[in-house]
């Protein structure tokens, strides 16, 4: 492949981002919202994640439904991330050689490359999810669950016999083992902790969701007003076929 091959791949799967996938995204989105979202009250929510907050023969579980939601978060901004570099690459691709005046549609250009970097940075904070989520639990559980910690310890004795003008060593060891177990303070403020971690991040899976969807929006609208700015930011007519993307919109 040469690299005039690869441009035009690029550019191709920057304007299928603009002109098709940006709005299926915000779409699919938005029924991903409805479908995992139904209404219940944070009270519910925190009566129905009680149950996976304390400890089970000994071992505190994972709450599988925020850990699913956690895990969901993540797809959907990994997906939306290569949506967004896809769009912001075919501008970059659009952008004339330098020139001396006539360089207003190359500030458009800049000013929605820079509101699209701003929301796929936000995205990119989403993928931390899952590792955030389960450190703050962790911590949580640790007080709730307690645990356990082995102590071994070794003694040695050595003894010395005579016999006659010879003198023989003999030695001796012994060793004992012995277990310490703690448990967890008997706090209910503890659990209730572990709780509300889960409560907030079912809202906060919500909420990044939402925002996701709503950046699909708001790069739609922002393609789709400054479009033929975007496409021939110096009314040269290099436009190319890139000129009747926002017709499918």
């Amino acid at each position: 492949m040469s690299i005039e091959e690869l441009t035009a791949a690029v550019a191709a799967e920057g304007e299928a981002a603009i002109s098709d996938t940006m709005a299926s995204r915000a779409l699919a989105l938005n029924q991903l919202l409805i479908d995992t979202f139904p209404a219940k009250e944070l009270a519910a929510l925190e009566a129905e994640f009680a149950k996976s907050a304390a400890p089970s023969g000994g071992k505190a579980g994972v709450n599988a439904a925020v850990v699913k939601l956690t895990q969901l978060v993540r797809e959907q901004a990994a997906i939306s991330i290569e949506n967004f570099k896809a769009a912001e690459m075919w501008i970059q691709l659009k952008v004339p050689a330098c020139s001396d005046g006539n360089n207003f549609g190359v500030e458009v250009q800049q000013h929605v490359l820079e509101q699209m970097k701003a929301m796929r940075h936000a995205m990119v904070a989403m993928m931390d999810a899952p590792s955030t989520y389960h450190w703050q639990r962790g911590l949580g559980l640790e007080k709730v669950a307690g645990s356990a910690t082995d102590e071994t310890s070794k003694s040695e004795s050595t003894s010395t016999e005579k016999d006659g003008d010879k003198s023989t060593s003999k030695s001796s060891s012994s060793s004992s083992t012995s277990t310490k177990s703690s448990t967890a303070p008997d706090i209910a403020d503890f659990v209730k902790y572990v709780v509300a971690i889960d409560v907030k991040q079912h809202a906060a899976s919500k909420t990044a969701l939402t925002d996701m969807r709503n950046c699909h929006l708001r790069a739609i609208g922002l393609l789709e007003k400054n479009f033929k700015r975007l496409a021939d930011p110096r009314g040269e007519g290099e436009s190319g076929n890139g000129g009747n993307v926002m017709s499918m919109f």
